[in-house]
């Protein structure tokens, strides 16, 4: 499935490829935050005029095997994830209050909120919704990954975000490469968003760091490698 943006009868495409799906049944108006600054609220408040309603899910598919295609969204499918889907959605259709944010399910997580726009809210404020997108959010199902595992490689404890993941250009004595892993993505995703969902989906794939990172671009399409290594202390203590 993919992420569509149903308005009005009208959808658009956000994305291919993953299990990740989002739509918007409302009203449309021009953006006035930027997905950072679209806030919360328990009810649609009395200043506020409601303009929608937003559902995002997805499944996770991550498991330590190999794969050629798999969806961002699909190994990193997250709550975190699910709520920046609806955050950026919903700064994209003019709202900058989401109401009644819940979300349900662990393996197949299905969030939902009401979209609602400040009645004081001005049209084409100054850098709404321009900041570059990055893999956290819609782009997770564009961008896919491919994963080899090193030969008699064990699997290891996912790592939940990828703060603490090194690049290193050069493997060190003390660590092991379990695996080789990529990222790609079309003319929608930046490279940096294609450069970053490389660290991403090895911290989920339990990397402590990505050994030379090489990021190439041909026929409009980003494409960035890596090796996945991790400590020889680490590999011992999950046998």
């Amino acid at each position: 499935m993919r992420f569509v943006l149903a308005l009005t009868g009208l959808a658009l495409g956000l994305g291919c490829g993953g299990s990740g799906w989002a739509e918007y049944r409302g009203r449309s108006a021009a953006s006035v935050v930027s997905p950072a600054e679209v806030r919360l609220a328990p009810v649609v408040p009395r200043a506020a005029q409601r303009l929608g309603v937003i559902a995002a899910s997805c499944e996770s598919r991550l498991a330590w095997e190999a794969f050629e295609r798999r969806a961002l969204s699909d190994i990193d499918c997250t709550r975190d994830r699910l709520s920046l889907v609806i955050r950026e959605l919903a700064a994209a259709r003019g709202g900058d209050v989401l109401a009644a944010f819940s979300c349900s399910g662990r393996t197949r997580i299905r969030c939902t909120a009401e979209v609602a726009r400040s009645r004081e809210s001005t049209t084409g404020a100054p850098g709404a919704a321009k900041r570059a997108p990055g893999p956290d959010g819609v782009l997770g199902n564009a961008i896919q990954v491919a994963f080899e595992p090193a030969e008699a490689a064990r699997p290891i404890p996912s790592r939940p975000r990828p703060a603490g993941v090194r690049e290193l250009p050069a493997l060190p004595a003390s660590h092991r490469v379990l695996g080789t892993l990529a990222t790609s993505c079309g003319a929608e995703c930046p490279e940096l968003a294609v450069r970053d969902a490389l660290l991403l989906a090895a911290a989920r794939l339990g990397f402590e760091d990505v050994v030379g990172v090489r990021c190439l671009r041909r026929a409009e399409r980003y494409r960035c490698t890596a090796q996945g290594a991790v400590a020889e202390s680490r590999v011992h203590a999950a046998r």
